[in-house]
């Protein structure tokens, strides 16, 4: 099953390094705990959801597969794998996703999640 979306992953690179930029102290904490985010949903109010849940729906807030609650527990590389062909000119782009991913997850601050730009 692919899910197509109208954003490349650049576009999803560059909208998350945004948001990092503009919360860089922020911690997600998830309401589930345990290095687990829900995309969509955060334990504070300050966030809709983890990093990457957000520059996802921001680039598309029509977006809910496989954003939903049923996918919330999915590691956000099988998120992307139903957006995104795993090609070779894809693979080092969507290793960064999931590296900024899993460090948001361990509790890093936001902004030392991102690539030093």
């Amino acid at each position: 099953m692919y899910y197509p979306v109208e954003f490349t992953l650049p576009d999803l690179l560059n909208e998350t390094i945004r948001l990092a930029k503009e919360n860089p102290t922020y911690r997600y904490e998830s309401p589930i705990g345990y290095n687990m985010c829900l995309y969509t949903e955060a334990k504070d109010s300050k966030t809709k959801g983890c990093l990457l849940g957000q520059a996802l729906i921001n680039l598309d807030p029509t977006l809910r597969i496989p954003l939903d609650k049923e996918w919330s527990c999915s590691t956000i590389g099988i998120v992307l794998m139903y957006m995104f062909e795993s090609t070779e000119q894809n693979i080092p782009t969507l290793n960064e996703l999931c590296t900024i991913q899993r460090l948001q997850d361990q509790g890093v601050e936001w902004g030392k999640c991102i690539p030093k730009t």
